[in-house]
């Protein structure tokens, strides 16, 4: 991958990709493909960095402003509604196609998932803070 320096790069040189009115999350970028959540769509997608087609879209119940964490085979992703606190939201775990493995309903999820130790941790506005437990 070459990199151009700040003052170099234009959107002649620059990928852009079409997917959402607005993606204000951090994309996790894996084996040449970029997941990313989304707000106004309620969703979190799997775009290829090549040819910027998306791959999958998992519906969410909120908006998705966090990194997701990858974890082996499982992409971990938080909500948050943004317009409602506390608000019904999820925690959501899928894999490389964007199959629904597990969920976890709550409050919102504004914090992005981190892992350690075979566990995921988060925090949420309904005053807990959550470590939950990865089982293969």
């Amino acid at each position: 991958m070459e990199y151009l320096p700040l003052t170099s790069i234009r959107e002649s040189n620059a990928g852009k990709y079409s997917i959402v009115d607005w993606a204000p999350s951090e994309p996790v970028i894996q084996d040449g493909i970029a997941y990313i959540g989304t707000s106004d769509n309620y969703a979190f997608f799997a775009v290829d960095n090549q040819s910027g087609e998306m791959l999958w879209r998992a519906e969410t119940t909120a908006n998705v402003f966090t990194k997701a964490a990858i974890v082996n085979d499982k992409i971990i992703f938080s909500s948050g509604y943004a317009y409602n606190t506390p608000g019904y939201v999820i925690v959501k775990s899928v894999n490389f196609e964007g199959k629904t493995l597990w969920t976890l309903a709550g409050c919102n999820f504004f914090s992005s998932p981190i892992e350690n130790d075979s566990s995921i941790y988060i925090g949420s506005d309904d005053g807990y803070f959550y470590s939950l437990e990865l089982n293969n």
